[in-house]
Protein backbone atom coordinates (compact mmCIF):
# COMPACT_ATOMS: atom_id res chain seq x y z
CA UNK A 1 0.00 0.00 0.00
CA UNK A 2 1.39 3.56 -1.53
CA UNK A 3 0.24 6.25 0.97
CA UNK A 4 0.43 9.97 0.13
CA UNK A 5 0.23 12.82 2.97
CA UNK A 6 -1.25 15.79 0.64
CA UNK A 7 -1.32 19.52 2.34
CA UNK A 8 -2.24 22.69 0.14
CA UNK A 9 -0.89 25.40 1.76
CA UNK A 10 -1.00 29.42 1.50
CA UNK A 11 1.08 31.46 4.17
CA UNK A 12 1.81 29.30 6.37
CA UNK A 13 5.41 28.46 6.36
CA UNK A 14 5.43 29.00 9.98
CA UNK A 15 2.96 25.90 10.53
CA UNK A 16 4.68 23.57 8.45
CA UNK A 17 7.73 22.85 10.94
CA UNK A 18 5.38 21.15 13.29
CA UNK A 19 3.73 18.76 10.90
CA UNK A 20 7.34 18.16 9.08
CA UNK A 21 8.26 17.30 12.65
CA UNK A 22 4.98 14.91 13.01
CA UNK A 23 5.93 12.96 9.84
CA UNK A 24 9.86 12.48 10.56
CA UNK A 25 8.10 11.05 13.81
CA UNK A 26 6.35 8.35 12.09
CA UNK A 27 7.31 4.82 13.10
CA UNK A 28 6.60 4.20 9.07
CA UNK A 29 8.48 6.04 6.61
CA UNK A 30 7.40 5.14 3.38
CA UNK A 31 4.84 6.82 2.65
CA UNK A 32 5.36 10.28 0.19
CA UNK A 33 4.82 14.36 1.40
CA UNK A 34 3.35 16.06 -0.95
CA UNK A 35 3.36 20.23 -0.52
CA UNK A 36 1.30 22.15 -3.05
CA UNK A 37 2.06 25.94 -2.59
CA UNK A 38 -0.94 27.89 -3.23
CA UNK A 39 0.79 31.17 -4.46
CA UNK A 40 2.25 31.95 -0.83
CA UNK A 41 3.89 35.61 -0.51
CA UNK A 42 5.91 34.34 2.86
CA UNK A 43 8.83 31.54 2.81
CA UNK A 44 7.31 28.63 2.54
CA UNK A 45 9.02 27.55 -0.62
CA UNK A 46 12.51 28.01 1.24
CA UNK A 47 10.93 26.00 4.20
CA UNK A 48 9.76 23.32 2.11
CA UNK A 49 13.50 23.32 0.47
CA UNK A 50 14.84 23.54 4.01
CA UNK A 51 12.83 20.40 4.54
CA UNK A 52 14.26 18.53 1.61
CA UNK A 53 17.82 19.36 2.75
CA UNK A 54 17.47 17.53 5.80
CA UNK A 55 16.99 14.41 3.72
CA UNK A 56 13.86 12.63 5.45
CA UNK A 57 13.58 9.16 5.15
CA UNK A 58 10.02 9.79 3.16
CA UNK A 59 9.89 11.27 0.07
CA UNK A 60 9.36 15.38 -0.65
CA UNK A 61 7.64 16.83 -3.11
CA UNK A 62 7.09 20.62 -3.61
CA UNK A 63 5.12 22.04 -6.37
CA UNK A 64 4.22 26.16 -6.20
CA UNK A 65 1.17 27.32 -8.36
CA UNK A 66 -0.78 30.42 -8.97
CA UNK A 67 -2.72 31.83 -5.99
CA UNK A 68 -6.18 30.21 -6.56
CA UNK A 69 -7.69 28.76 -3.66
CA UNK A 70 -6.96 24.96 -1.41
CA UNK A 71 -9.91 23.33 -4.32
CA UNK A 72 -7.56 24.51 -7.16
CA UNK A 73 -4.37 23.18 -5.19
CA UNK A 74 -6.56 19.57 -4.68
CA UNK A 75 -7.14 19.61 -8.13
CA UNK A 76 -3.64 20.12 -9.81
CA UNK A 77 -2.08 17.44 -6.88
CA UNK A 78 -3.88 14.96 -8.25
CA UNK A 79 -0.69 14.93 -10.97
CA UNK A 80 1.77 14.42 -8.58
CA UNK A 81 0.36 12.05 -6.10
CA UNK A 82 2.44 8.78 -6.24
CA UNK A 83 0.33 6.91 -3.62
CA UNK A 84 -2.66 4.69 -3.92
CA UNK A 85 -4.34 6.49 -0.83
CA UNK A 86 -3.98 9.74 0.11
CA UNK A 87 -4.20 11.58 3.83
CA UNK A 88 -4.82 14.98 3.81
CA UNK A 89 -3.09 16.87 6.24
CA UNK A 90 -3.75 20.92 6.68
CA UNK A 91 -0.28 23.18 7.16
CA UNK A 92 -1.82 23.45 10.92
CA UNK A 93 -2.60 20.21 11.41
CA UNK A 94 -0.04 16.84 12.73
CA UNK A 95 -0.17 13.34 12.35
CA UNK A 96 -0.10 11.27 14.77
CA UNK A 97 3.38 8.92 15.53
CA UNK A 98 1.44 5.88 14.03
CA UNK A 99 -0.54 7.82 11.95
CA UNK A 100 0.73 6.18 8.29
CA UNK A 101 1.00 2.63 9.52
CA UNK A 102 -2.54 2.74 11.07
CA UNK A 103 -4.11 4.05 7.70
CA UNK A 104 -2.30 1.50 5.86
CA UNK A 105 -3.58 -1.56 8.10
CA UNK A 106 -7.02 0.09 7.72
CA UNK A 107 -6.99 0.39 4.40
CA UNK A 108 -5.43 -3.67 3.98
CA UNK A 109 -8.16 -4.81 5.99
CA UNK A 110 -10.76 -3.86 3.95
CA UNK A 111 -9.37 -6.58 1.41
CA UNK A 112 -11.04 -5.28 -2.08
CA UNK A 113 -10.16 -1.81 -0.65
CA UNK A 114 -10.94 0.08 -4.35
CA UNK A 115 -14.85 -0.36 -3.65
CA UNK A 116 -13.99 2.20 -0.88
CA UNK A 117 -14.17 6.15 -1.44
CA UNK A 118 -12.88 7.15 2.17
CA UNK A 119 -11.15 5.47 5.28
CA UNK A 120 -12.00 7.90 7.99
CA UNK A 121 -10.49 8.23 11.38
CA UNK A 122 -11.36 11.65 14.03
CA UNK A 123 -9.74 14.32 14.45
CA UNK A 124 -8.79 16.10 17.70
CA UNK A 125 -7.76 19.66 18.75
CA UNK A 126 -4.44 20.63 20.42
CA UNK A 127 -5.99 20.26 23.69
CA UNK A 128 -6.96 16.68 23.32
CA UNK A 129 -11.05 16.85 22.31
CA UNK A 130 -12.26 15.03 19.47
CA UNK A 131 -14.14 17.57 17.01
CA UNK A 132 -16.11 14.95 15.72
CA UNK A 133 -17.16 11.86 17.29
CA UNK A 134 -17.94 8.27 15.55
CA UNK A 135 -20.77 6.71 17.83
CA UNK A 136 -19.89 3.65 16.67
CA UNK A 137 -15.97 1.35 17.11
CA UNK A 138 -15.92 0.92 13.38
CA UNK A 139 -18.44 1.03 10.39
CA UNK A 140 -18.45 -0.39 7.07
CA UNK A 141 -20.47 0.35 4.79
CA UNK A 142 -22.66 4.10 2.98
CA UNK A 143 -21.45 6.81 3.96
CA UNK A 144 -24.72 8.92 3.39
CA UNK A 145 -26.76 5.91 5.50
CA UNK A 146 -24.20 6.79 8.46
CA UNK A 147 -23.28 10.03 8.30
CA UNK A 148 -25.64 11.90 6.73
CA UNK A 149 -29.08 10.16 7.99
CA UNK A 150 -27.54 9.77 11.59
CA UNK A 151 -26.72 13.11 11.85
CA UNK A 152 -22.84 13.01 12.75
CA UNK A 153 -21.27 16.46 12.89
CA UNK A 154 -17.99 17.45 13.12
CA UNK A 155 -14.15 17.68 11.28
CA UNK A 156 -12.73 14.09 10.63
CA UNK A 157 -9.59 13.06 9.34
CA UNK A 158 -10.12 12.06 6.30
CA UNK A 159 -8.31 9.49 3.96
CA UNK A 160 -8.81 9.13 0.33
CA UNK A 161 -8.37 6.75 -2.08
CA UNK A 162 -6.69 8.67 -5.03
CA UNK A 163 -8.45 6.86 -7.72
CA UNK A 164 -11.47 8.62 -6.43
CA UNK A 165 -9.70 12.07 -5.92
CA UNK A 166 -9.18 12.29 -9.37
CA UNK A 167 -11.94 11.16 -10.82
CA UNK A 168 -14.07 14.06 -9.16
CA UNK A 169 -12.18 17.64 -9.91
CA UNK A 170 -13.28 20.25 -8.35
CA UNK A 171 -15.73 21.99 -11.05
CA UNK A 172 -13.77 25.73 -11.46
CA UNK A 173 -15.59 28.71 -11.74
CA UNK A 174 -12.79 31.75 -12.73
CA UNK A 175 -13.11 34.53 -10.61
CA UNK A 176 -13.86 32.44 -7.69
CA UNK A 177 -10.96 31.04 -5.10
CA UNK A 178 -13.55 29.00 -3.15
CA UNK A 179 -15.15 25.41 -3.27
CA UNK A 180 -16.59 23.17 0.05
CA UNK A 181 -14.73 20.24 0.26
CA UNK A 182 -18.26 18.80 0.95
CA UNK A 183 -18.52 18.88 -2.73
CA UNK A 184 -16.06 16.16 -2.91
CA UNK A 185 -17.31 13.90 -0.31
CA UNK A 186 -20.90 13.95 -1.65
CA UNK A 187 -19.77 12.62 -5.32
CA UNK A 188 -17.46 10.10 -3.62
CA UNK A 189 -20.47 8.51 -1.10
CA UNK A 190 -22.24 8.67 -4.25
CA UNK A 191 -20.04 5.83 -6.16
CA UNK A 192 -18.16 4.24 -3.76
CA UNK A 193 -18.17 2.67 0.22
CA UNK A 194 -16.66 4.12 3.51
CA UNK A 195 -14.90 2.65 6.15
CA UNK A 196 -15.08 4.86 9.48
CA UNK A 197 -12.93 4.50 12.77
CA UNK A 198 -12.97 5.57 15.82
CA UNK A 199 -9.14 7.01 17.00
CA UNK A 200 -7.36 10.07 16.36
CA UNK A 201 -5.46 10.75 13.05
CA UNK A 202 -4.86 13.74 13.38
CA UNK A 203 -4.63 16.65 15.80
CA UNK A 204 -5.04 20.59 14.73
CA UNK A 205 -8.16 22.57 14.23
CA UNK A 206 -9.08 25.86 13.09
CA UNK A 207 -6.43 28.56 12.73
CA UNK A 208 -7.15 32.31 12.70
CA UNK A 209 -7.18 33.71 9.26
CA UNK A 210 -7.80 30.19 8.19
CA UNK A 211 -10.88 29.57 5.13
CA UNK A 212 -13.12 28.02 8.30
CA UNK A 213 -12.31 31.39 10.23
CA UNK A 214 -13.57 33.68 7.25
CA UNK A 215 -16.99 31.99 7.10
CA UNK A 216 -19.54 33.20 4.46
CA UNK A 217 -17.08 36.05 3.56
CA UNK A 218 -15.47 33.46 1.55
CA UNK A 219 -18.84 31.53 0.66
CA UNK A 220 -20.30 35.31 -0.71
CA UNK A 221 -17.12 35.70 -2.66
CA UNK A 222 -17.94 32.41 -4.63
CA UNK A 223 -21.65 32.13 -5.26
CA UNK A 224 -21.54 30.01 -8.57
CA UNK A 225 -19.70 27.27 -6.75
CA UNK A 226 -22.12 28.13 -3.99
CA UNK A 227 -25.05 27.50 -6.07
CA UNK A 228 -23.35 24.05 -7.31
CA UNK A 229 -22.50 23.06 -3.99
CA UNK A 230 -25.86 23.39 -2.40
CA UNK A 231 -28.12 22.45 -5.74
CA UNK A 232 -26.07 19.53 -5.92
CA UNK A 233 -27.27 17.78 -2.30
CA UNK A 234 -30.90 18.89 -3.06
CA UNK A 235 -30.56 16.26 -6.04
CA UNK A 236 -28.93 13.78 -4.04
CA UNK A 237 -30.55 11.15 -1.73
CA UNK A 238 -30.59 13.26 2.12
CA UNK A 239 -33.21 13.62 4.37
CA UNK A 240 -35.79 16.42 3.90
CA UNK A 241 -34.80 18.46 6.11
CA UNK A 242 -31.25 18.75 4.82
CA UNK A 243 -32.79 19.48 1.25
CA UNK A 244 -34.76 21.96 2.20
CA UNK A 245 -31.84 23.63 4.06
CA UNK A 246 -29.83 23.08 0.78
CA UNK A 247 -32.00 24.48 -1.62
CA UNK A 248 -33.43 27.19 0.23
CA UNK A 249 -28.86 27.83 0.46
CA UNK A 250 -28.89 27.13 -3.56
CA UNK A 251 -31.60 29.66 -4.17
CA UNK A 252 -30.48 32.16 -1.47
CA UNK A 253 -26.59 32.36 -3.04
CA UNK A 254 -27.91 32.62 -6.32
CA UNK A 255 -29.02 36.48 -5.70
CA UNK A 256 -25.19 36.62 -6.09
CA UNK A 257 -24.20 35.17 -8.90
CA UNK A 258 -23.92 38.31 -11.66
CA UNK A 259 -27.14 38.88 -13.48
CA UNK A 260 -25.84 37.53 -16.96
CA UNK A 261 -24.23 34.36 -15.80
CA UNK A 262 -27.54 33.55 -13.42
CA UNK A 263 -28.92 29.93 -14.37
CA UNK A 264 -32.49 30.77 -13.72
CA UNK A 265 -33.80 27.07 -13.43
CA UNK A 266 -30.68 26.05 -10.82
CA UNK A 267 -33.86 24.22 -9.17
CA UNK A 268 -36.94 22.66 -10.19
CA UNK A 269 -40.09 24.79 -10.53
CA UNK A 270 -41.56 23.82 -6.70
CA UNK A 271 -38.29 24.39 -5.25
CA UNK A 272 -38.62 28.27 -6.87
CA UNK A 273 -42.01 28.43 -5.69
CA UNK A 274 -41.85 27.36 -2.12
CA UNK A 275 -38.76 28.93 -1.45
CA UNK A 276 -38.16 31.76 -4.04
CA UNK A 277 -39.38 34.98 -1.50
CA UNK A 278 -37.40 33.49 1.90
CA UNK A 279 -34.39 32.59 -0.31
CA UNK A 280 -34.89 36.77 -1.54
CA UNK A 281 -35.22 38.06 2.10
CA UNK A 282 -32.05 35.96 3.02
CA UNK A 283 -30.07 37.60 0.51
CA UNK A 284 -31.54 41.03 1.27
CA UNK A 285 -30.14 40.38 4.52
CA UNK A 286 -26.73 39.02 4.36
CA UNK A 287 -26.15 42.22 1.71
CA UNK A 288 -27.12 44.54 4.39
CA UNK A 289 -25.45 42.53 7.10
CA UNK A 290 -22.07 42.82 5.13
CA UNK A 291 -22.37 46.26 4.24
Amino acid sequence: MNVTVLTVTYNRAHELQRLFASLQAQNDQDFQWLIVDDGSKDDTQAVAEAFKAENPHFELDYHLQKNGGKFRGMNAATQWISGEVTIIVDSDDTLVADGVARVKAAWEALGDYQRYGTVVFEQADAAGDLLGHFPQKAYRGSELDYRVKQRIGGDFAETVLTQALKQFPFPDYPGERFFPEGWLWNQIARHYLTADYQGVLVVGGYQAGGLSDQGRANRLKAPRAMVTYYADMVAAVFPLQTRLKAALAALTYQHFVAKDERQRKVLSLGWRLMLGLPAAILAWRWRRHNT
